[in-house]
C-alpha cells in the first residue's frame, strides 16, 4: 500500500501550490485544534491489511473508518468503489477524494432503507458518488440530525435525500438523478434547513401518485429552497403536500413539453396557516401542465418568470399576494378560484397567452396595474362579484374582457389608447358595465 500521492501533496504545500486532494486533506486535517493524526484514511485498494486508519495502513471499508474515528475527526476516503452501507452516529467529517471517482454503491433493498445514514449533529459529508444499483433505497437519510451538511454529492438512485426530524441542515451543490423522488422534508419537525444550488432531475415512476424533485411533506416550515436547477422532473419539480412559512426562491425549472409536468404545486392544507410560503424570483419554463399552482392560503408569489407552460399560475386559495410576475406564451396566463379579500394581483405582465386571467367565483379581489398584452382574451370573469379592476393596462388584445354572471368594479384602466368616453364592458348577467374614468395613458 502506497501513500496515494500524499507525499506529492506535502511537497506542493511546501512550495505554495495546491491540488483538489491537498486542499481537502489539509483543509480538514489542520483545522483549529486538529492534527493530521486525527484524520482517518480509507482506501479500497488495501485488501490485505494491516488496517489502522493511517496513511500507510488505511481501512478498506468506510464503515470501519467511521467506527474507529473519534468525535470531530475527519474520515478521508480515497477514490474507489465501496460496496457498503454507511451509518454515521457521531460528529465527524466524511470526505471523498473526488466527487466523480469515490463511489459508495449498494445493491438491493436495505433493511435500514438507506445507503448513507446521518444520525447525529454536525456531520459533514461531501465529494462522493452514491449509487443504488438495484432496489428502492434512499441514497442519504438525515435522521434526527442537526447542523449537518451534504454537499458535492452525485446521486443516482430510486430516492435521493430524506430529511427526517432534522433541523438547521444544509444540502447544497449536489447533482441528483432519481426515479421516484429527489429531496424530501417529510414532517413538521423539519425546520430551518437550506436546500441550495442542487441540480435535480427525475425520470418518474408510473406506480407512484407523485414524482418530484423536492417535496415538502406534512408541515415543514422555515426552510429555504434556493437557487436549485430542476430539469425534466416528472410530475412536479417542487411539491408541497402541506407546508407553510418556507422560502422558495431563485430556482430554475425547465420542463419537458412532451410530458405532463408542473413547476410548483402547493396542495391544500387541512389546518389553516397564519403565514404561507414565499415564492419569489423563480424561472419556470416548458412545464406542459403548469407553472405554479397553490391551494394554500396566505401565499406570497412575486417576481417570478413563467414561460411556455400550460397555465402560468393556478390559484385556489385566499389571502394570496401575487405581484410583479411575468407570464408569457402560456395557454392560460393564470386562473384564480374562490378567492376573496384581501387577495391582490398587482403589477403582473400577461403576454402572448390565449387567455390572460380566468376569474372564477371570486369576491372582493383587487386586480391593479397588471398589463395584458397580445392575448386572445385578456380577462375572463365567471360567477364573480365585487372585484376591483383598477388601473390595469390592456394592449393589443383580441378581446379585453369577457364576463358571465358577474358584476365587478372597473376604474381608470387603460384600454389600448386614450378615451374621452367611458369604456363599455359587455357580458351576460349583468349585460353591460362601464369603466367611467378610463386612463388616458398606460398606468
Amino acid at each position: 500500500m502506497g501513500w496515494k500521492g500524499i507525499s506529492v501533496v506535502v511537497i506542493l504545500l511546501l512550495v505554495g501550490s495546491s491540488t483538489s486532494l491537498s486542499m481537502i486533506v489539509i483543509g480538514f486535517a489542520t483545522s483549529p485544534g486538529q492534527t493530521l493524526s486525527e484524520t482517518i484514511f480509507v482506501d479500497d485498494n488495501n485488501t490485505a491489511g494491516p488496517w489502522d486508519g493511517t496513511l500507510d495502513h488505511p481501512y478498506q471499508h468506510i464503515q470501519d473508518g467511521v467506527n474507529n474515528a473519534s468525535e470531530e475527526n475527519t474520515v478521508f476516503v480515497f477514490s474507489g468503489y465501496y460496496y457498503e452501507q454507511v451509518s454515521i452516529r457521531k460528529t465527524l467529517n466524511l470526505i471523498g477524494e473526488n466527487q466523480n471517482t469515490t463511489t459508495i454503491s449498494y445493491w438491493g433493498n436495505a433493511a435500514s432503507n438507506n445507503i448513507v445514514l446521518i444520525a447525529a449533529a454536525n456531520i459533514h459529508v461531501s465529494h462522493f458518488t452514491v449509487v443504488l444499483s438495484n432496489g428502492t433505497c434512499t441514497a442519504i437519510q438525515l435522521n434526527h440530525a442537526n447542523y449537518s451538511n451534504v454537499s458535492f454529492i452525485t446521486i443516482h438512485s430510486s430516492w435521493a435525500i430524506d430529511i427526517y426530524k432534522s433541523n438547521y441542515n444544509s444540502i447544497f451543490n449536489n447533482d441528483i438523478s432519481t426515479i421516484n423522488g429527489g429531496i424530501t422534508l417529510s414532517n413538521d419537525q423539519n425546520q430551518f434547513n437550506v436546500i441550495k444550488g442542487n441540480h435535480l432531475t427525475n425520470a418518474g415512476n408510473p406506480d407512484l401518485i407523485y414524482n418530484f424533485g423536492v417535496v415538502l411533506g406534512e408541515g415543514p416550515r422555515n426552510n429555504q429552497i434556493i437557487g436549485n436547477y430542476f430539469t425534466d422532473c416528472q410530475d412536479n419539480a417542487i411539491l408541497s403536500l402541506s407546508s407553510y412559512d418556507n422560502i422558495i426562491e431563485k430556482n430554475l425549472i425547465i420542463g419537458n413539453r412532451s410530458k405532463v409536468q408542473s413547476g410548483m404545486d402547493f396542495n391544500w392544507m387541512e389546518t389553516y396557516p397564519t403565514a404561507g410560503n414565499i415564492v419569489r424570483d423563480n424561472v419556470i419554463k416548458n412545464c406542459s401542465s403548469g407553472g405554479i399552482a397553490t391551494s394554500t392560503d396566505y401565499q406570497t408569489i412575486t417576481d417570478n418568470i413563467i414561460e411556455y407552460c400550460g397555465y402560468g399560475m393556478s390559484i385556489n386559495s385566499n389571502y394570496v399576494t401575487i405581484k410583479n410576475n411575468t407570464i408569457r406564451d402560456c395557454k392560460v396566463g393564470q386562473d384564480i378560484w374562490f378567492s376573496q379579500f384581501p387577495t391582490i394581483l398587482a403589477d403582473n405582465l400577461y403576454e402572448n397567452c390565449h387567455e390572460g386571467i380566468e376569474v372564477w367565483d371570486c369576491r372582493s379581489v383587487t386586480f391593479t396595474r397588471n398589463t395584458f398584452r397580445n392575448t386572445t382574451y385578456a380577462i375572463s370573469v365567471y360567477e364573480s362579484f365585487g372585484n376591483n379592476f383598477y388601473r390595469n393596462n390592456f394592449e393589443n388584445n383580441k378581446r379585453d374582457v369577457i364576463q358571465a354572471d358577474a358584476h365587478n368594479h372597473w376604474l381608470q384602466n387603460y384600454w389600448g389608447g386614450p378615451r374621452l368616453l367611458p369604456k363599455p364592458i359587455f357580458g351576460i348577467l349583468s349585460f353591460i358595465q362601464f369603466d367611467w374614468l378610463p386612463a388616458q395613458q398606460p398606468n
